[in-house]
């Protein structure tokens, strides 16, 4: 927290815009789900619960074996995935997020729970191979159908463009991407749960868990409708509490593939298309500043405090003041 505000000071200081890649912000997805707030169709947005999927297969790989597993090599796993969802939820609310709650723990990726007979390294002739959904030979060194993951978790575990085989048996059997899941070095959680509350009384329920397919799911209650949202298949449906009825709504933001261009439901490509507007003089909604940035990251920062405690409740003016005159 103390160098994110750091950021921000300097960043002000020098009168210099610092773009942030919230990219939730800039899917079709997520802007269609805060027009229809804002349009006032659902009215006086009271609640949120929002599920961040972490899929299984990634958190083996990102969260366990990878570059975010140990929180001393990198951060805590809310900072590291979930600062996205912190920063939509208050984007969509549009209101400061005073006070938050958090539990969470590494219940699952645990050497306690290495089934029998397994190695150190899948690679070593693993009695569950064949059952074992983390096999780091199936997913790494087999799988090479270029639409699915195989090739992507190739390039990623070895650091090359087009590793051969043997490139990818040498991480398998030298780093930890090819190591048992269950005897790995991480530390981040594998499941937590964020109670938040933002101003005039709005309530969010936030669930990030790696026990899933993955993907993000959100409901939005208002005085006057609801939203349920599918950010997999981009599905948008209005519930209106007056006549009953719901409509399907179309945020035309069907981004397939596995081209540049699909990265994070598009909003790898959205990030970009605003900073040339911005280079250009022409702003939206989307565009966040430093400063927004930084209190948004504050929530997951407050919330890891709150975990780490036990589930204190953390108020969040007070645990902004420890860190507003950061240099």
């Amino acid at each position: 927290p103390e160098e994110c505000r750091a950021i921000q000071n300097a960043a002000e200081e020098k009168g210099v815009f610092v773009l942030i890649c919230h990219v939730l912000r800039y899917t079709n997805f997520f802007k269609a789900i805060k027009d229809i707030i804002d349009s006032g169709e659902i009215g006086e947005v009271m609640n949120i619960q929002h599920i961040e999927g972490v899929g299984n297969v990634h958190q083996s790989h990102s969260f366990v074996r990878g570059n975010w597993g140990n929180s001393k090599r990198s951060s805590f796993m809310l900072l590291q995935k979930s600062c996205h969802d912190m920063d939509i939820l208050a984007w969509l609310i549009g209101k400061p997020c005073t006070a938050v709650q958090s539990f969470g723990s590494l219940s699952y990726f645990t050497e306690e729970n290495a089934p029998e007979g397994a190695p150190a390294r899948c690679i070593d002739g693993c009695p569950h191979a064949d059952t074992c959904p983390y096999n780091a030979v199936k997913l790494y060194l087999e799988e090479t159908n270029e639409s699915g993951r195989g090739n992507w978790f190739r390039r990623a575990s070895t650091h090359l463009i087009a590793p051969t085989d043997a490139d990818v048996e040498k991480v398998l059997r030298t780093t930890e991407y090819g190591k048992c899941v269950y005897r790995c070095d991480n530390d981040v959680v594998d499941h937590q749960v964020v109670n938040a509350q933002f101003g005039d009384n709005v309530y969010v329920s936030f669930t990030m868990s790696a026990f899933n397919k993955g993907g993000r799911y959100l409901r939005v209650m208002g005085t006057k409708g609801e939203i349920a949202g599918n950010a997999e298949n981009n599905k948008i449906t209005v519930y209106n509490l007056e006549t009953g009825t719901s409509r399907e709504h179309d945020c035309n933001s069907r981004v397939g593939g596995s081209t540049i261009v699909s990265g994070h439901g598009g909003g790898d490509q959205g990030i970009i298309a605003a900073l040339r507007d911005l280079l250009c003089g022409i702003t939206s909604k989307s565009v966040c500043g430093i400063r927004e940035s930084c209190d948004n990251h504050m929530i997951a920062f407050a919330a890891e405090e709150s975990r780490l405690a036990g589930g204190k409740l953390v108020r969040m003016d007070e645990f902004m003041k420890k860190y507003e005159n950061s240099k």
